[in-house]
């Protein structure tokens, strides 16, 4: 079928994927060797894979993996900035997907929020989801924190923000929704 799978998510409060001042704003093949470790942990507890905080703080989301992390609350929809909300982080990696979807999610009438995003919003969310080059979007189905879960249920896989956002892209891809941004070229 055409129906999104929920993943499972661990907050990693023990290992950091991304410091201030290195490389984790930049595609770089060693970039993916600190997620290896704590990857490899979540996924032989069960989770699909890892949110990882800021260094410093451990307090504020980054990345899910190698895939930017959305958080839906109400119209708003809340992303980890690419330069820390006015601190140049540089831990955030930029992504062609990342910034269609912060264009499809206001042309579909939400706020869209680039700042230092507490995790603990997560707690208090509508729905929540991650977006990468190979998966496009995946919806996030249950969160866990030092044992404490929050999950979010939806009859399709992922909540109506998610769906949006997910159909209009892939849509856009399949030539099945008309391109308002150019983002197309077909080739003859």
């Amino acid at each position: 079928g055409n129906q999104l799978s929920p993943i499972k998510l661990k907050i990693e409060h023990a290992y950091s994927r991304a410091a201030k001042g290195g490389s984790g704003g930049i595609k770089a093949v060693g970039n993916y060797a600190a997620s290896l470790l704590p990857q490899t942990i979540a996924k032989k507890e069960g989770f699909d894979n890892v949110i990882y905080l800021d260094a410093s703080e451990q307090k504020y989301l980054e990345e899910v993996g190698t895939s930017n992390i959305f958080v839906v609350k109400g119209k708003k929809i809340y992303t980890p900035a690419l330069k820390g909300g006015g601190d140049p982080m540089d831990t955030i990696l930029e992504g062609v997907t990342r910034d269609s979807v912060i264009q499809v999610a206001k042309d579909a009438g939400y706020e869209v929020v680039e700042d230092r995003v507490p995790f603990t919003l997560l707690k208090e969310a509508d729905e929540a989801f991650t977006v990468g080059t190979a998966v496009v979007v995946s919806p996030i189905g249950a969160v866990t924190y030092k044992g404490e879960t929050w999950s979010w249920k939806f009859e399709e896989g992922a909540g109506p923000a998610t769906s949006k956002i997910y159909s209009t892209l892939t849509g856009i891809q399949t030539g099945k929704v008309p391109d308002p941004y150019g983002w197309t070229v077909y080739l003859d």
